[in-house]
This record gives C-alpha cells, sequence and structure tokens, in this order.
C-alpha cells in the first residue's frame, strides 16, 4: 500500500512538475516529492513541517513530504527524479554516488546532488549506570549487538575495533533499537548500541527505568577511526542528555544532509533554502536548528557536488567560500 501510494503521489508530481523554462511561466510552481523516513522520526517530522512552510509561503515551489524507508530509498528515488528532494546520511550519499560500500555493484546515483548539510547522528554505546562496564574495551570476547543496515554495522564495528573488539558480519546479533533497549532491560544483554539523534527517544525510555552510562572514545581513538573514516567526524554527547549520564562522551558523530535531483530547477532550490533559513525550524524539531544559517559545517568541496543553485546560494548566506 505505501508504495502504490508512493508511486500514485509520484505521477501526480510529475504530472503537475513545470520546470520554468521561459518568462511566461515563470509564475507557476514546481510541484514535487520530499522523501523523508518512518513517520514519528526525524526525517519525517523535518520533512513535513519544511513543506508545510514551503507551501504556504511559495509562489514557485509546492512540496509533499513523504513517508519512506529512509536513506537508501531517498538516494534512488532521488536520483530517479521521481522525487525532488530527500534526506541522507553524507556518507552513504557518497557511497551511492560512487558506488561503493554498500552500493558497490550497482549503478553510480550520479544524478543526486546536495541541497544543504543538517543534524548530525552520534553512535551511543549504553550500559546501566551502575554496571561493572567502564570502557568499550571491556566487552572484549562477549558478543556485542548491533542494529540492521549496513550503515549501522559499520558505525558499531567501527566503534569497537580501537578497543580490539571485533563484529564479524554473519556471526554478530542483529537488534532493532526498540528490541535492544527491551533486552537491556532484562537483562539479555550488557550493552545497547545506538546510532541516532540525540536525546534519542529509545535510550529516554530506557533510562526512564534507571539512570544509565554513555562508554565513548578517546582522543586516541577517536584519531584512528576518523583516520579510517574521514567522511565522519568527531562529536560530543553532552552531560545530561541522559538520566545517569555525568559526564561529556566522545564519540563518531555522522552528518546528515539533503539531496536533490540534478535537474531541479535553480530557482526552486533557491527557494526551499530561502524558507528554511529565514524560518525558524526549531520550532518544528529541536534539530531544525542544523537546518539554518547557524549551521557553519558546510565543507567547501563535498563529497557529493553541490547543486550549482545551492552553491551559489550559501556562498551568499556566507557559508561557502
Amino acid at each position: 500500500m505505501k508504495s502504490f501510494k508512493r508511486h500514485i503521489l509520484a505521477f501526480l508530481a510529475a504530472c503537475s512538475a513545470l520546470t520554468m523554462t521561459n518568462a511566461g511561466l515563470a509564475q507557476d510552481k514546481v510541484r514535487t516529492i520530499f522523501g523523508t523516513g518512518n513517520s514519528g522520526g526525524v526525517y519525517y517530522i523535518l520533512g513535513a513541517g519544511m513543506a508545510d512552510i514551503i507551501n504556504k509561503n511559495s509562489k514557485i515551489l509546492d512540496v509533499t513530504a513523504q513517508s519512506t524507508s529512509g536513506t537508501t530509498e531517498n538516494l534512488n528515488l532521488v536520483n530517479s527524479g521521481e522525487f525532488g528532494f530527500g534526506f541522507t546520511v553524507y556518507d552513504s550519499a557518497y557511497f551511492a554516488y560512487i558506488a561503493g560500500r554498500e552500493f558497490e555493484g550497482k549503478p553510480k546515483l550520479e544524478n543526486i546532488r546536495i541541497l544543504m548539510m543538517g543534524h548530525v547522528g552520534m553512535h551511543a554505546s549504553v550500559v546501566w549506570a551502575d554496571s561493572p562496564y567502564k570502557s568499550l574495551g571491556d566487552f572484549k570476547g562477549m558478543k556485542v549487538s548491533t542494529s540492521p543496515g549496513v550503515a549501522a554495522y559499520l558505525l558499531d564495528h567501527a566503534t569497537y575495533k580501537p578497543w580490539g573488539i571485533d563484529l564479524p558480519k554473519g556471526k554478530t546479533p542483529i537488534l532493532s533499537y526498540t528490541d535492544q533497549t527491551t533486552a537491556m532491560k532484562d537483562g539479555t544483554i550488557p550493552v545497547g548500541n545506538y546510532n541516532m539523534a540525540h536525546p534519542a527517544s529509545t535510550i529516554l525510555d530506557l533510562a526512564s527505568s534507571k539512570p544509565v552510562r554513555l562508554l565513548g572514545q578517546t582522543e586516541e581513538s577517536m584519531a584512528a577511526i576518523l583516520k579510517e573514516h574521514p567522511y565522519w567526524i568527531k562529536a560530543v554527547i553532552p552531560k545530561g542528555t541522559y538520566n545517569g549520564q555525568d559526564q561529556d562522551v566522545i564519540t563518531i558523530g555522522f552528518p546528515y544532509a539533503i539531496v536533490v535531483n540534478k535537474d531541479m530547477p535553480d530557482a526552486a532550490v533557491r527557494e526551499f533554502l530561502r524558507l528554511c533559513f529565514e524560518n525558524d525550524l526549531k520550532a518544528i524539531h529541536p534539530d531544525g536548528r542544523y537546518y539554518s544559517k547557524d549551521n557553519k559545517d558546510y565543507p567547501a568541496e563535498p563529497l557529493v557536488p553541490y547543486h550549482p543553485a545551492a552553491r551559489e546560494y550559501l556562498k551568499e548566506a556566507g557559508l561557502l567560500k
């Protein structure tokens, strides 16, 4: 049913889309779809809010926010032109663009472009505050769970590698974040591994049972991770984010971004950026603050090229040199 609904929306958007290629049609709207994520998640909440702002304030762009399974689906649909915009994990967009990692052996998604950078997800290894585990290295010889998906596995594997712990493919238990939280409460796993924006509802749920502690990296282990994975960043989960967390925690950060099809008209690209930057997206979700002029983490040369109109707008906004 979701797939049928998505294709109907795509058909209607395609039928309505106007490329504004001449002055006589300049007043007409470009109509397109914005790929978000699972309903209730950050992608969907922010995407729906952005679309609402655009549709209420724009005379040239109309956007339908569509719930999807997330990054991979969004990348494929934006590349094909079925969607105009979509949320993605930044490094996944890069590997889709070059047909590497989880996209190895598949056609390169060469039609995607960066529209804007966004919030930052962070890895969190969570134990109970009264547990005997004091560092990530304490789990040597134990089976550590990961969550479904290539990106999550790679983040979890990279987290433990500097500590001499391997998470072998095919032998590492796979549990969803909800299942890890349940297993932690039941005492069947010693540590939960979460890759998401923080504070995260599933960890807040865990910490509501009793205080938790987050295990992080040292400066040395973080440097080793970033040397091998330059598309990630050093991030810090501030103390007090969760009940029982009394210290800042150094961890892997993975930026999110919004991609756009390379053929999206320049005026539509500028309009999307303008309305996001001119409105307070924190009112939609706390992570909306990253989709503003306050976000200074725009790479001069991103792993996936900027849409030309986005590059121009970001320069005018002072976010690119």
